[in-house]
């Protein structure tokens, strides 16, 4: 899987999200993040504000769930693995717009794996707490 073609793809992928008094045109490939607010959901897009929906997380997880891309990294977050920087086991995942996401324990293996297949090759994991001769 190339994570180019998969940007190709989603060039004109757009999701129809309801506001309060509007309806939002987000391109797909533009979302970087979502997080959970109980029942509302805080979406962020690349060069616009936060947008707020007044649907759990679980709804936009299920409208996006079709996309390879997105991952669900904890209760409260979904993520775009293409806006992933790096991860570290103490920090969460880093994401592009400067924000740390929180991995859940439960979910470290699948997200290794998901972006392995992603990226087309094995994720290294470095342990520096023990030094090399």
């Amino acid at each position: 899987m190339n994570p180019q073609n998969l940007i190709t793809g989603l060039n004109n992928e757009r999701i129809i999200l309801k506001c309060s008094r509007s309806v939002e045109f987000i391109k797909v490939k533009k979302i970087i993040r979502a997080e959970s607010l109980r029942s509302y959901c805080k979406l962020y897009v690349i060069g616009e504000k936060p947008l707020v929906f007044s649907y759990p997380l679980k709804i936009l997880d299920e409208r996006l769930s079709s996309y390879q891309i997105f991952f669900r990294s904890h209760k409260s977050h979904l993520i775009n693995l293409l806006y992933v920087k790096n991860y570290h086991g103490d920090h969460g995942i880093k994401m592009t717009d400067g924000s740390c996401i929180p991995l859940a324990i439960t979910m470290k293996s699948a997200f290794l794996k998901k972006t392995e297949e992603l990226f087309c090759g094995k994720i290294e994991i470095i342990d520096r707490t023990t030094t090399n001769p």
